[in-house]
């Protein structure tokens, strides 16, 4: 179905900190035609009631930066992008996959602020409110926001963020406060956590509280499933770190459905541990903090969740749709871009090699084996 054409009711729901106040959306969409009901003769008294079997997929892309660095120059950002194509252009070639799954979540780095003076860090990120406009453009619908960049102008350009969220209505997920996304009668929670011990905001005592108190506060909300977003690893490497596999095996014991990584900026592997899929990094995505990546390898992840009576069955299947962070080779044009032939094959083909110690293979078409 295509989200926001097709006959699909949304509700939006947010689980809150005593920070953070809640709030209660929905899109407005076209009602569904009442079901008719037939009139039978009773031939029995107890009469079984048939199972109902609702499909869910969820697609997952990696860091998503609606900004530039103070010290790049402004000619080859994606602020001169905007200025210049308007905000369709920057999902334009991807959308038509987020158009017509359920639900699609991008894990957020940077800030949507207007404060002038950055944290004194290597790099520091910011767009305008406005920005948020490329999301919605591109039919996404969560945000996961917990990272070394999400206070790079202070506390108050994390409000700031968060206040575009809300004025946006997207479902967000950050730190204490975790987002509840409802499409097709089915809850999903989302968790956001940072656990980088060397970052500002991160350590992994905190982190595993915040995924052990975000599960609780999901299940309060009788969520159907919980994707747990985990940011952190070493930057550049396409190896794991012990930190990044003691949090997703963690977030998966605590009752996580899927965990999504990132931080890393490159690729990572994927492991199936007790039933349930880690990937440990989604690379770069829409990422204006960098005008040309060496590494411009990415995808879009895919999961379809099987939900019989609300309950969630579990199963092997997932996909994975190679990308490239733009739509040319030589620089960053911020159009990430579905690839095919040769290109396709070589990212597989690395995904497999990345995955091959954590027992997870996929197809030429992009399927799990």
């Amino acid at each position: 179905m295509i989200k926001g054409l097709a006959m699909k009711s949304v509700a939006l729901a947010l689980v809150c900190s005593g920070v953070v106040g809640c709030q209660n959306e929905q899109k407005t969409v076209a009602k569904e035609t009442p079901t008719k009901v037939k009139t039978v003769t009773r031939q029995a008294k107890t009469v079984k009631k048939a199972s109902k079997d609702v499909y869910i997929t969820l697609s997952a892309a990696g860091d998503t930066t609606l900004g530039k660095d103070p010290k790049q120059s402004y000619s080859r950002t994606l602020p001169a992008y905007y200025d210049r194509y308007g905000s369709s252009y920057f999902l334009k070639k991807v959308a038509p996959v987020f158009a017509k799954d359920d639900v699609s979540v991008v894990n957020f780095e940077g800030t949507l602020t207007n404060v002038a003076t950055p944290m004194k860090k290597a790099f520091t990120f910011k767009g305008p409110a406005k920005y948020m406009d490329i999301l919605k453009k591109g039919h996404i619908d969560v945000a996961s926001f917990a990272n070394n960049h999400c206070k790079d102008y202070g506390q108050k350009s994390y409000s700031d963020t968060l206040k575009a969220f809300k004025d946006y209505q997207m479902t967000y997920a950050s730190f204490e406060h975790v987002g509840v996304y409802q499409v097709k009668g089915v809850k999903l929670g989302f968790i956001s956590v940072d656990f980088n011990q060397a970052m500002p905001f991160g350590s992994m005592p905190y982190a595993k509280r915040l995924i052990r108190d975000g599960v609780k506060k999901c299940k309060a909300q009788k969520t159907n499933a919980i994707v747990v977003s985990m940011h952190g690893g070493i930057e550049g490497t396409h190896s794991l770190t012990s930190l990044q596999k003691d949090l997703g095996h963690y977030a998966i014991n605590q009752g996580a459905s899927l965990v999504l990584g990132h931080h890393p900026h490159v690729l990572q592997g994927v492991e199936r541990y007790k039933g349930a899929y880690i990937a440990y990094s989604l690379g770069n995505f829409c990422f204006g903090g960098n005008t040309n990546p060496k590494d411009k390898e990415t995808m879009i992840l895919q999961k379809t969740f099987h939900f019989k009576d609300g309950k969630l069955i579990k199963d092997k299947q997932l996909k994975m749709i190679p990308c490239r962070l733009s739509s040319v080779t030589y620089k960053n044009d911020y159009q990430p871009t579905i690839v095919s032939g040769a290109e396709k094959t070589r990212i597989i083909h690395h995904m497999n090699s990345y995955s091959k110690s954590l027992g997870v293979g996929f197809k030429n078409d992009g399927n799990v084996r």
